[in-house]
């Protein structure tokens, strides 16, 4: 199984607390082969400082962990599982197990960050996720799979929306889950949703239990749209494509392709969208099952 996201994956300025047994051994080590004085020297920190962190009353950086790995003579793999909780800055910690390694759990956040993200982007230092919490039921199940990645749940803000702490959010993206620019730009499934049919339903469900898959009576169908630019139409479309064969590959009928459907009224900005209709098609989804249910009295309301 991959790993998709290790300690050397994570930003240098990460801070990090490590079990408290491994953090002292590793420090028995590292002190005995280079001394106090060299040690606190090589991490870049006051003597006093360094006693901080021996003990676990100040956190590592991962720079400095790193750097304490290789003169204790410790790869980052064997440090990986020692890990207990990562921060970025002074937002709420997160409590992943790394390495982080495909999941049910990881692949329905994925699934989420595509459908109802408010705002995914990348900012000075660090990266910001809000998503729709939607019902009750959505906003449950992102929260149990919101703990079960990252042993935190997000925090509610204004009009019921969810925010997922900065270190969880910087995780959830290197694990592969895109930005909202990434989406304007043409995403790309991750390979590893494929590796497991499990994954891909996951995804799949929470895909389109969110805001961006619309229920729409009069074509008898549930609609995937989003929003781009001419430059990027055709890598929207792949992306789309990606979702196409997603539902295929569990046996859900969908015959319509992918296509551009116009420009928006206020921007330069076009359409791109995949409309899955017909009977069979919407029994087929009501299989896969959503997190939602609001989308599932929505859409068996088309098959009466």
């Amino acid at each position: 199984m991959d790993d998709l996201v290790r300690l050397n994956d994570i930003p240098g300025w990460f801070s990090i607390s490590l079990q408290e047994g491994f953090r002292e051994t590793l420090f028995a080590m590292a002190e005995k082969l280079v001394g106090t004085v060299r040690l606190s020297k090589e991490l870049g920190t006051k003597i006093m400082d360094l006693k901080e962190l021996m003990d676990g009353t100040r956190l590592f950086s991962v720079d400095q962990l790193l750097r304490l790995g290789e003169i204790a003579h410790t790869r980052p793999k064997v440090m990986d599982r020692y890990v207990v909780s990562v921060r970025a800055g002074r937002s709420e910690p997160c409590f992943p197990k790394l390495p982080m390694r495909p999941s049910s759990s990881l692949s329905a956040l994925v699934g989420y960050s595509i459908t109802n993200s408010v705002t995914f982007h990348t900012r000075e230092r660090g990266v910001v996720l809000i998503m729709y919490g939607g019902d009750i039921a959505m906003r449950s199940h992102i929260e149990e799979v919101s703990s079960s990645a990252f042993g935190v749940t997000p925090s509610e803000v204004k009009d019921e929306r969810l925010m997922f702490s900065s270190a969880a959010s910087r995780l959830l993206m290197l694990a592969g889950a895109p930005t909202k620019k990434r989406i304007l730009k043409g995403y790309r499934m991750p390979g590893w949703v494929n590796e497991a049919d499990e994954y891909s339903v996951e995804l799949l469900r929470a895909l389109q239990s969110g805001r961006r898959a619309r229920v729409i009576p009069s074509r008898r169908a549930l609609r995937f749209r989003f929003k781009t630019v001419q430059k990027y139409a055709d890598d929207v479309l792949e992306f789309l494509g990606d979702i196409r064969s997603l539902y295929l590959e569990q046996g859900v009928e969908v015959r319509a392709e992918p296509r551009i459907t116009g420009m928006a009224a206020d921007s330069d900005a076009i359409y791109a969208q995949l409309d899955i209709g017909g009977t069979w098609s919407l029994k087929g989804i009501l299989r896969l099952g959503f997190t939602s249910e609001k989308k599932t009295e929505a859409v068996q309301k088309l098959l009466v």
